[in-house]
């Protein structure tokens, strides 16, 4: 699947969830919390596409006048200031932007089931996770179930360290 079609998607879900919000009376709190930052984390792409594609219509737009055999000279040469203005000022606000999109990302779940956990049916995201046997993780005086059960009950500190570092950035 190609970037831009990612893009398109994710333009697609920023509207579906912008309607949502504007009948927002149907929704409870959760669902509308959930919405709203799915809404927050998907608009730091679609408005950073958006302004790209802006820029690029204006580069064609002014590309166009600078190959224009029969336009002014003056302005030929306005516009060749704002091809070089925007191109410079536009594309470095740009990458600035795609590296704070980098830090941000953050938790990444393995899949996402749906299975009645402590109550009803609900979707769970879901992480895989191995064990890698060694006389230093794991000293040969434990049993072999032990091992797992030690890993397991490291996981919900390291995730939620894992998740505050991402909250801080």
């Amino acid at each position: 699947m190609s970037l831009q079609n990612n893009i398109e998607k994710l333009i697609f879900r920023e509207n579906e969830i912008e309607n949502l919000l504007v009948n927002s009376s149907k929704l409870n709190s959760n669902d509308l919390a959930e919405l709203s930052k799915e809404l927050s984390e998907i608009k730091l792409i679609t408005d950073l596409a958006k302004k790209k594609d802006e820029l690029v219509k204006e580069l064609l737009d002014l590309s166009e006048i600078l190959n224009d055999k029969y336009a002014d000279n003056e302005i030929k040469e306005i516009a060749n200031t704002e091809f070089v203005f925007l191109k410079e000022k536009d594309i470095i606000s740009a990458e600035e932007k795609a590296k704070t999109l980098r830090k941000r990302q953050g938790l990444v779940p393995d899949f996402l089931i749906h299975a009645p956990f402590d109550g009803p049916e609900r979707p769970l995201l879901m992480e895989l996770k191995t064990l890698h046997y060694s006389t230093g993780t794991y000293p040969t005086r434990d049993a072999r179930c032990h091992a797992v059960l030690r890993r397991a009950n490291a996981l919900p500190a390291e995730y939620a360290n894992k998740a505050r570092r991402v909250d801080q950035r």
